[in-house]
């Protein structure tokens, strides 16, 4: 469930020409219409800027790209190991930067899939701002370790956490963090994050459409031409 440019190139003429103006960009998605993609770990650098808190625990652990995924989970997810004296008692954050900043006002339920060793309560963090969260707690407790399971949760459910000065700005997403707390240690132990998505018909973020330049050489004189690739956001577009 990615999503795709898509280049509708119309009338033809030359052998060799600039897209320009007679060109339609149209953005489609793989997935449902009313799906938006917050993560699946498919880029070329799915896991650039993660962090892990607390600071004292980040110099114990690693988050990788792994190709441990749950059906239909696409090549990559994203793991955070623990050393064994990483010195996380109490608990332990993984932050995820979104692609972009998102509007998720319109979003009923937010999903995504976990494996893991821990068996714990989580908070699953949606924040705009450092001081703007909110979260919704789960537990993986009665999960079979080592398993995918999926996690569904309703934006009704979740609630503005003590720590945070406001709740998040739905409008204004700007990353969303998985936290456990409560069972420490852990020490050792790890979790797999994939597929975080917003159910709802919220709008894809302006900044993956880009202008572009390119010249196309085509037989096909007079007929129309299609183009489709995956977005990299942070890519520049060309055809050669």
């Amino acid at each position: 469930m990615k999503k795709r440019l898509m280049f509708v190139i119309v009338g033809v003429r030359s052998l060799r020409f600039a897209l320009c103006l007679s060109v339609i960009m149209l953005v489609a998605s793989e997935g449902r219409a009313d799906e938006l993609i917050i993560a699946d770990f498919e880029s070329p650098n799915p896991v650039d800027g993660v962090t892990v808190t607390p600071a004292a625990v980040s110099e114990g652990s690693t988050v990788t790209a792994v190709s441990d995924v749950p059906d239909g989970g696409g090549s990559f997810a994203a793991k955070t190991a623990l050393d064994a004296d990483a010195g996380a008692d109490g608990w332990f954050s993984t932050a995820f930067p979104t692609f972009a900043t998102l509007d998720l006002s319109a979003a009923t339920e937010i999903s995504f899939w976990i494996k893991t060793d821990i068996a714990s309560n989580f908070n699953f963090q949606i924040h705009s701002a450092d001081a703007e969260a909110s979260v919704f707690g789960f537990s993986t407790a009665e999960f079979t370790p080592d398993t995918w399971n999926q996690i569904t949760a309703p934006v009704a459910s979740f609630t503005k956490p003590g720590w945070s000065a406001n709740p998040v700005v739905w409008s204004n997403v700007i990353r969303f963090q998985i936290t456990a707390f409560g069972s420490g240690p852990y020490d050792g132990l790890y979790a797999i994050i994939d597929n975080v998505i917003a159910d709802a018909a919220v709008a894809l973020p302006s900044s993956i459409i880009t202008s572009f330049a390119a010249s196309v050489l085509t037989p096909f004189s007079g007929e129309d031409v299609t183009f489709s690739w995956i977005v990299d956001p942070d890519a520049t577009v060309s055809i050669d």
